[in-house]
């Protein structure tokens, strides 16, 4: 029987050398038996190397007060496709509640939650994970990732260059020796 992670963050361990997840905090939006999809939430990326895989204009118009300072890599999968990962409110259209703390809209219908009345925490994302029916579980027992619990604030809070740590060692780890022992092995 699977148990699914869904809410849940996978951290990367040291092992992961591909640079798409290596060092990745994931927050889970899906996990069932048909496979898990995720959203990388501590790697920023530069407007400048983002305005060569997409058209920013498009975006600059839906956020025109947005300075696009923090946008972030969600994950290798359709990374031309920007949406907004924010706290759970009302429904709204186009919006996914992924749980009671947060829920993923499309940009077109983020506008209207994410302005100075709302002041709704939120991550503009592009792209995101996904793993194939019983792969997430494979990598999981080769040791490619913990999974942890997760709150929102940890999600819209904590520093981006702090997460993958804090959450190493949250778990009782040094992301140190977590190398260390990984290179002995």
């Amino acid at each position: 029987m699977q148990i699914s992670s869904k809410n849940k963050i996978l951290i990367s361990m040291p092992n992961i050398i591909d640079p798409y997840f290596s060092n990745s905090v994931i927050l889970l939006c899906e996990h069932n038996k048909k496979g898990a999809m995720g959203i990388i939430i501590n790697k920023k990326i530069d407007a400048s190397i983002l305005n060569e895989i997409i058209d920013l204009k498009y975006y600059s118009h839906i956020f025109p007060k947005s300075s696009f300072k923090d946008i972030f890599f969600g994950g290798p999968i359709f990374v031309n496709k920007g949406f907004v990962l924010h706290r759970s409110i009302e429904k709204t259209k186009n919006t996914v509640r992924v749980s009671k703390d947060f829920s993923i809209t499309d940009c077109k219908n983020a506008q209207t939650l994410i302005n100075k009345k709302n002041k709704i925490d939120h991550k503009l994302v592009f792209g995101h994970a996904g793993w194939s029916s019983g792969q997430l579980e494979n990598e999981i027992g080769r040791g490619d990732w913990l999974i942890q619990n997760i709150s929102s604030d940890f999600v819209f809070s904590e520093k981006v260059d702090k997460m993958w740590d804090n959450a190493t060692s949250s778990l009782g780890f040094d992301s140190g020796s977590i190398a260390v022992m990984n290179a002995k092995a």
